[in-house]
This record gives structure tokens, C-alpha cells and sequence, in this order.
């Protein structure tokens, strides 16, 4: 055997024996492969710019994320109600924001990457809800007409006028954003619902169908043809 052919295999052997030897230092002294993922280890995860969907703030978004939305798939995937619980982990402030009802389908058109659509479909909201009636810019409440129909109104919007609605569920609306004619009237009834249901099973034998179809003879001070309404009605049912 000649000398270069000794000593390369000499390299070999002590190359081995050094892979050995860190390998075994590593697996005895040093970290595992399967590491628990920290928060900076998360930093480059997908975050989507919830902004962009009406209604949504800097701080509620901000809010969202810290309750694991942070992308548009997510957001349209999760109920109003789960929404309406964070926004209630906010505090007060964030119970009276915009109300959620159509924050997932606004992130669906995000998730489509449909643009346009979702433009146009935030068109025709208002301050985030669907609109259902017509809603003047500038509402202002005929209190004399109302009185002169035969309601008798504590307050300009007096949500009790609303047959179906008592003090209870007028401050659980209230509470959650829904404190004027204008925002029933342009309020889904799912949306409706979904505050409801936050109530507990109390609130949840209401029926909430007509509420804003009565809240928008409301705005319009149409307090006649509420009344004609309200007749045909038993506890806000047709």
C-alpha cells in the first residue's frame, strides 16, 4: 500500500470519527431538532390587512389578531358570534363598533380576490351592515308626528316603539351598536340574531324579523303606516 493511499484513508477514518463525535455532543448537550415555536419564530406568518374591510379599525384589527384573525380565510370562516365575543374581550369601545354581521362575507370577497366585488358590495352598506331600507343621510326623528300616531316616545330613538322590543333587549342592542332607527333599519335580521343569542336563552325567544322593516317607517317618520304595520303584528310577528 503506498504512502498517499494510507493516509487518505487515515483522513476518512478521522473525518468519521469527528461527525461521530459531534453528532453524539449535539444529541446529548445541545437542542432538539423539534423546537416549540415562539412568538418571534412566528413573525413572518401570513397577516392580512383586515382594514380594508368596512368596519374595521387599526384597533379592532389589532384586536382580532391578538385572538388569532389575522388573514381574510380566517375571518370568513368564523361566526358573527365568535366575533361579537372578542369584540366584547375589548371592552365597552369595541361593543359599540360597527357591527359584524358582514365581516365575513366582506373577507370572502378578500379571500376570492375579488376586488371589485367586494368595492361594490361595500357601496351598498351602511356603517357595515346590509342595507334592508333606504336610509337618509341626515335622520332625524318627528317626535310631534310619533306622538300625533300615538307613540309616545321617551327619546328621539326610542327603541321601544319597535313592537317585539322592551327595555331589556333595547340596552342589549344599545350596547352591542345598534342604538338608533337608522342602524335597525339597516341591520340584517341574522344580524339581529346574532346579538340576541349573546343575551342568553332569554333573549333568543324573540323574533327579530320585522324589527328593522318597522325601524325604517321609524326613519322615514312614517309613523302612520308603522301603526298599520304594528296592527297586523302579534309580539313583532307577522
Amino acid at each position: 500500500m503506498s504512502l498517499f493511499t494510507c493516509c487518505f484513508w487515515w483522513l476518512v477514518l478521522g473525518a468519521l470519527i469527528g461527525w461521530l463525535l459531534s453528532w453524539l455532543f449535539n444529541k446529548l448537550f445541545g437542542r432538539s431538532d423539534v423546537q416549540e415555536i415562539t412568538p418571534a419564530a412566528q413573525a413572518g406568518a401570513a397577516v392580512d390587512d383586515l382594514v380594508v374591510i368596512e368596519g374595521i379599525g387599526p384597533k379592532i384589527a389589532a384586536l382580532l389578531r391578538e385572538n388569532g384573525i389575522s388573514t381574510y380565510e380566517k375571518l370568513a370562516a368564523t361566526d358573527v358570534k365568535t366575533i361579537w365575543t372578542i369584540l366584547g374581550r375589548g371592552g365597552p369601545r369595541f361593543k359599540l363598533a360597527n357591527n359584524p354581521g358582514t365581516w365575513p362575507e366582506q373577507a370572502a370577497f378578500c379571500v376570492r380576490g375579488d376586488w371589485d366585488g367586494l368595492k361594490r358590495w361595500q357601496d351598498e352598506l351602511y356603517a357595515g351592515l346590509t342595507v334592508v331600507h333606504e336610509v337618509p343621510e341626515g335622520v332625524e326623528i318627528n317626535l310631534d308626528a310619533a306622538r300625533a300616531a300615538g307613540f309616545e316616545l321617551k327619546a328621539a330613538d326610542d327603541l321601544e316603539v319597535i313592537e317585539g322590543i322592551g327595555p331589556k333587549i333595547s340596552a342589549l342592542l344599545r350596547e352591542h351598536g345598534v342604538a338608533t332607527f337608522a342602524r335597525l333599519a339597516a341591520a340584517q335580521p341574522s344580524d339581529i340574531r346574532a346579538i340576541l343569542d349573546l343575551g342568553g336563552q332569554n333573549y333568543r325567544i324573540a323574533e327579530p324579523a320585522t324589527w328593522p322593516e318597522q325601524a325604517g317607517y321609524c326613519v322615514r317618520n312614517d309613523w302612520e303606516g308603522l301603526k298599520e304595520l304594528q296592527d297586523r303584528l302579534t309580539a313583532g310577528r307577522e
